[in-house]
């Protein structure tokens, strides 16, 4: 509950949510299957929590189009509830959440997913399992995919953020969300090389490429970054943080500065700098931990720790990997090597 403190959430169940906010959910007095609330079996979750193109509780096969109910027909809480509850507990980058449950297939109309009800061997309705297991199965997560897909773009629930329950491997979210907690408690690495830092170890006499040259002798990253405070609470705002490079050691930012020896700590002060003369700035360092950017992260530098739900958002020129003019006789990757030599010229497939 610290304000600075990660929280990770995984829901694990074959079942979806049926968190009830009505008790006559599970009224037991009247249970036939033409009563009002019918029989006393799991079916009435997805029943009141659940609406579809086809609602009768009599109707057997696939129901398409099934989507958490809003309307005053839900004995469940609103999905909106929970998203609400997280997004008033925490800053978006401490909070990562994921399930483990029962997959869900998207309807052909792209609205909503599918369902398949059944009748059971007392002829009670029943919601089909979506996935099995040699000694069980699922049934579809439909309310507990929408909370995450307030959350998370589709590629990332497809990729680790929902999983099977089925599934014999669940890696994919357990190294989803590891990565996610990386990203806040470890380096901030980059995704890419930079334009203008291709080798950032150079500044610290760790250099990357076999030799220094003009392009990579010196780190001159092109990022703008923004610092965004008390993001989500009323006094959200966001305030730009300039380069490092460009603050002087009195305090007056001296824009474009490209000399080390002119800036303040020579443009790489410490994460926390009493006496940088500046609320904050930024620089590009060397991490072992980032290979993917060259083994360059991103650093802000502060005089005191930032206010509650800050976040640091970032866009830097970048050198595609598969970025490489081999008709101009540059070095367009900053390696150091022309087109004549570089490898990327003379087999592309090198550099894919």
């Amino acid at each position: 509950m610290r304000e600075d403190a990660l929280l990770s959430v995984v829901f694990l169940t074959d079942q979806d949510d049926c968190s009830a906010r009505d008790d006559l959910l599970f009224d037991d007095t009247s249970t036939a299957l033409l009563s009002t609330m019918g029989p006393l079996t799991p079916y009435r979750c997805f029943e009141f929590g659940i609406t579809c193109d086809e609602n009768d509780r009599m109707h057997v096969g696939v129901r398409h189009e099934c989507a958490p109910r809003e309307d005053a027909g839900t004995y469940l809480h609103l999905v909106d509830r929970y998203r609400d509850f997280f997004v008033d507990l925490k800053a978006p980058h401490l909070l990562v959440l994921g399930a483990i449950a029962g997959p869900v297939t998207p309807s052909p109309e792209g609205v909503g997913h599918d369902a398949v009800v059944a009748r059971d061997a007392s002829n009670q309705p029943e919601l089909v399992w979506s996935c099995n297991t040699p000694v069980d199965g699922a049934v579809p997560g439909i309310r507990l995919y929408n909370l995450l897909a307030e959350f998370y773009e589709e590629e990332s629930l497809a990729t680790w953020a929902y999983s099977s329950v089925c599934s014999a491997d669940y890696t994919p979210i357990m190294t989803g969300v590891a990565e996610r907690l990386r990203r806040v408690t470890g380096p901030q690495c980059l995704p890419l090389p930079l334009k203008g830092c291709a080798d950032p170890g150079v500044d610290f006499g760790i250099p990357r490429a076999a030799q220094i040259c003009s392009v990579n002798a010196q780190c001159l990253a092109r990022c703008e970054v923004t610092d965004v405070q008390y993001h989500g609470l009323p006094e959200d705002q966001e305030l730009a943080v300039p380069p490092c490079m460009e603050i002087l050691p009195d305090g007056f930012r001296l824009e474009g500065n490209t000399d080390r020896w002119l800036a303040y700590a020579i443009g790489y002060p410490a994460e926390r700098d009493p006496l940088l003369p500046v609320a904050a700035c930024w620089y590009i360092s060397y991490h072992e931990s980032c290979p993917q950017s060259n083994y360059g992260e991103i650093v802000v530098s502060r005089p005191l720790e930032p206010p509650p739900r800050t976040e640091i958002h970032v866009r830097c020129q970048q050198i595609p990997v598969d970025e490489y003019q081999c008709e101009d006789g540059a070095d367009n990757d900053e390696d150091c090597l022309t087109d004549q030599a570089d490898p990327c010229c003379v087999d592309p497939t090198k550099c894919r």
